[in-house]
């Protein structure tokens, strides 16, 4: 038995709250690149690609735990 191949993550989560949905934000930190999944409680999956996609990640890339 041998080992071929490993890899290490760590995966985020954030709540996102508006006036009109909850998002649930979601990273997957990986080697090469992370990995991003957006849910609303209303809206259901949010395509990354999309203006409300980007504006979630952007938040919450940048988002400090000290505020």
């Amino acid at each position: 038995m041998q080992i071929t191949d490993k890899a290490i993550y760590r995966t985020t989560v954030w709540t996102v709250e508006t006036e009109s949905d909850t998002y649930h934000v979601t990273c997957q930190e990986g080697e090469l690149h992370d990995s991003w999944h957006i849910v609303g409680d209303m809206s259901g999956v949010i395509e990354n690609g999309t203006e409300l996609g980007y504006e979630l990640i952007q938040l919450c890339e940048f988002w400090d735990d000290a505020e």
